[in-house]
């Protein structure tokens, strides 16, 4: 495995600092939806392709989560749906556990899995959007793909146009 970017994404304010309408790093901004504003020491995850991104701005779709997340790097088990560390707090021992890598300010960008600290067991939310990493591929949409269609006129993810 190398370094890549996974295709979740993950927004986060800084330790003890509640989300407010919007979260900015760097470049790049996130409109925060409603329900999610006021919360503090959580993170904003989803899976691509549940977000767009337009003039630098970052909307989540509807799957996007709003999930504890911890306020300091280390050993943490995982949550199950998107695999981030945000669980009780682990040891090296555990190889259940993931090494979260993160930052003490607001994040917005997508985790990075891959490196070959910590036997392969870490994720970055860390990273700026600019650092030249791989990309995880999904095998699903390949040669055996069958779609589950989200139809609204057009499948969001094949692209295969509603039938009568």
């Amino acid at each position: 495995m190398y370094p890549c970017w996974t295709g979740t994404l993950i927004v986060y304010a800084e330790p003890g600092a509640p989300f407010g309408k919007t979260v900015t790093f760097r470049d790049l901004t996130l409109n925060v939806p409603k329900q999610f504003q006021g919360k503090v020491n959580c993170a904003i995850v989803c899976n691509h392709p549940d977000f767009t991104l337009k003039d630098n701005t970052l909307t989540p779709g509807k799957s996007a989560r709003c999930i504890a997340f911890p306020v300091n790097d280390g050993q943490y088990l995982p949550e199950k749906e998107f695999g981030v560390p945000n669980g009780e707090k682990s040891g090296f021992t555990n190889s259940a556990a993931r090494h979260l890598w993160r930052r003490n300010e607001s994040y917005v960008g997508l985790l990075a899995r891959g490196f070959d600290y910590y036997d392969r067991r870490d994720v970055y939310a860390y990273y700026d959007c600019d650092c030249r990493l791989g990309v995880f591929g999904d095998t699903r949409r390949g040669k055996n793909f069958k779609c589950k269609h989200e139809w609204i006129k057009v499948c969001k993810h094949c692209g295969e146009e509603r039938r009568p």
